[in-house]
């Protein structure tokens, strides 16, 4: 943008390109800035002969929306910042604001209220907070140069977009071996109590995620409304940034020395082959458990398909979910939109658990294989019993 110099009621201010001091708000840093390091050349300000708000004929009425904050210019604006959207004449004179309406997919103004604006505003600024792009109208009354009470339509738009959205970062698997189970005297063999239901299960590991806890919804702050052009919308205030709560819970019976470890031994010894078990796990074959089943939850965090935490991840990654979550744009309350946003949830909780589900009964079977006909990757059938 240019320098250039402004009449204002017989001042003469010279106009530079130099951004705005970090005190004043947010204003983009091309906005013009008087030599004496006020903001009165700001284009909002004037709105005609100035390179934001383009010259035009006389008696000829436009809508320019430009930027009013944040990193970008011209017609497009970042979600969450602010737009100004100025209806105005070729040159200045009285008119009313009788109609202002913004239409976008999430918006639908249309504000009636007359808005008196007199020669020395130079035009109307309708200003607002984004979160959706619109195009913008506004209906005046005028008296053109020959005296005759006309009536004008001035059209104008602006894009929104998106804020950045970081790429998901999978820290390591939080790994529970007995901190939540050894409460329960049964620990020693493969048990899981539910913390939440308090009910037992035989299992080796579990994995636990929460698409949630990823971007839960803590507070009405984390929702902001749209205002001016974007009145009535909703939007995440901030980007719900990426928690990753999954944690995996590994059975400490499949530790060496423990009970079950033992069983497995007492019972190769004890009984051996036979027709009922022709295929005893052995003091062995524990560790190999352990291993398939730190695989088969996700210890390593890695992003492979073969485990529920890779599945997870993937999920993550295919869906876009971050991407998704921060255009979530709805013309509704901030009550609505929580109510939306948990829907949207419950439909991805519903098919990654059909993913986790299928998974299970694939690699179990893998594992486990189907006894007696055959006995998977284990290569055997573990004993759950007690020993005597």
């Amino acid at each position: 943008m240019a320098g250039g110099l402004l009449l204002l009621g017989g001042l003469l201010l010279s106009c530079t390109d130099a951004p705005v001091s970090p005190e004043s708000r947010r204003v983009r840093p091309s906005a013009l800035v008087c030599e004496d390091g006020g903001t009165g050349c700001f284009c909002e300000i004037f709105g005609v002969g100035c390179p934001e708000f383009p010259e035009i004929p006389a008696d000829s009425f436009a809508v320019v929306c430009r930027a009013l904050t944040g990193p970008v210019a011209g017609d497009t604006v970042v979600r969450g910042e602010e737009v100004v959207c100025r209806g105005y004449f070729g040159s200045p004179r009285a008119f009313v604001v009788l109609e202002r309406q913004a239409r976008g997919t999430e918006v639908r103004v249309n504000r009636r209220d007359s808005v008196v604006v007199s020669a020395s505003d130079s035009g109307h600024s309708w200003t607002g907070v984004v979160a959706a792009g619109a195009r913008v109208e506004m209906r005046v009354r005028y008296t053109d140069s020959a005296g005759v009470a006309r009536t004008a339509l001035g059209r104008g738009r602006f894009v929104v977009r998106p804020r950045h959205v970081p790429e998901p970062e999978f820290a390591a698997l939080r790994v529970e071996r007995d901190s939540v189970n050894k409460g329960i005297r049964i620990f020693e063999y493969p048990y899981y109590r539910d913390v939440r239901t308090n009910r037992i299960t035989g299992r080796f590991g579990v994995h636990v995620n929460s698409l949630t806890g990823m971007f839960g919804l803590e507070s009405p702050d984390s929702v902001e409304s749209g205002s001016g052009p974007n009145e009535g919308t909703t939007f995440f205030r901030e980007w719900p940034q990426l928690g990753d709560s999954a944690i995996t819970y590994i059975s400490p019976a499949l530790n060496p020395q423990t009970r079950f470890a033992e069983a497995q031994r007492w019972r190769a010894e004890q009984s051996g082959p036979s027709e009922t078990s022709p295929t005893q796990c052995s003091l062995a074959n524990v560790d190999t458990l352990r291993r398939e089943t730190e695989r088969h939850e996700g210890v390593s965090a890695q992003p492979a398909t073969n485990s529920h935490y890779g599945i997870y991840q993937a999920f993550v990654r295919e869906k876009q979910i971050p991407a998704r979550v921060e255009a979530f744009v709805f013309r509704t309350s901030h009550a609505g939109f929580k109510r939306k946003y948990n829907k949207q949830l419950d439909s991805w909780r519903r098919e990654v658990k059909r993913r986790h589900d299928n998974f299970d009964r694939d690699d179990d079977k893998g594992i486990f294989g189907t006894p007696p006909s055959s006995y998977g990757r284990l290569g055997c059938t573990p004993a759950y019993s007690r020993v005597p």
